[in-house]
């Protein structure tokens, strides 16, 4: 595997994704005790490991990697929201907000 620029981009990238989408996480998500701080960090890593594994199959096409991708892509939604990037945005934010409330609404 060839080390180059935009690996390290991309891992930069990633890596800071991963750090805030963790750190969200327990912030919003974790009660003041160790344990459910501990559940919340585990849940939030296990959210983003398809994403992690994806970015590996790109720099190793083979399997396992190469299944997991065709689950990967076969679990995503057929529509693209490219051609409408503010109903996209928009979907994005009102899936985060409906998310916040029922977590929070399950932890009580």
């Amino acid at each position: 595997m060839k080390y180059d620029h935009a690996l390290f981009l991309d891992m930069l990238a990633i890596g800071g994704d991963a750090a805030l989408g963790v750190a969200l996480g327990v912030i919003l998500f974790a009660r003041p005790t160790e344990v459910s701080v501990i559940f919340v960090f585990f849940g939030a890593c296990a959210g983003i490991l398809p994403d992690l594994l994806q970015f590996a199959y790109t720099r190793f096409p083979r399997e396992p990697l190469t299944s997991l991708q065709q689950f990967h892509g076969w679990i995503h939604t057929s529509r693209r929201m490219s051609t409408r990037p503010i109903l996209g945005i928009i979907s994005q934010f009102a899936f985060l907000a409906v998310s916040v409330v029922v977590a929070r609404a399950l932890l009580r």
